[in-house]
């Protein structure tokens, strides 16, 4: 499911000695607190499956252009910090979901490209023009299945449901 989305990890060019791309201008997409929310997280399994990911819904009737919006994920102890920005338009329609995530199939994936496992313990902030949009928190990540949000309520989901609609919570 690639779509030619380009996101690429803050602070990386400051570690290297030289950039591969040209610095972001600086853009504030018009998305508001509420607007997206983390909906599904995937981490590390226990299986042959490597797949990872942060599932971001467009919790609005009307489509939004994601560039600009910056995914913020840090784990509890601080030790994970990845910080991912939408670098080019990526129109998402109201109720659809983004899967941005790593797996060694990047055919099932929107992203693949973040150098670290999702902790077992952490928080996903979604941010735009520096406000926050959604925050979720979360510990002891599912080592089967997915940690999965139906209105507000979070739950572990045996399969997940990677860009389709979460399984209630019970």
């Amino acid at each position: 499911m690639s779509r030619g989305f380009c996101i690429t990890t803050l602070g990386a060019c400051v570690l290297a000695s030289a950039c591969v791309r040209e610095p972001v201008d600086a853009f504030c997409p018009a998305i508001g607190a509420g607007d997206l929310r983390v909906s599904e997280l995937r981490g590390p399994e226990n299986s042959v499956d490597t797949a990872e990911w942060i599932e971001i819904e467009n919790a609005t009737g009307a489509e939004l252009d994601l560039e600009g919006l910056v995914v913020d994920l840090l784990s509890i102890d601080g030790g994970v910090h990845l910080r991912l920005l939408v670098r080019e338009p990526f129109a998402v329609a109201g109720g659809e979901r983004v899967v941005l995530g790593r797996s060694d199939d990047a055919s099932d994936l929107v992203l693949v490209g973040w150098s670290e496992h999702l902790p077992s313990s952490g928080a996903v902030t979604l941010l735009s023009c520096g406000e926050t949009i959604d925050r979720v928190a979360y510990e002891g990540m599912p080592t089967t299945g997915t940690y999965s949000r139906t209105g507000t309520v979070w739950c572990t989901d045996p399969t997940g449901t990677p860009g389709a609609e979460n399984t209630p919570c019970p």
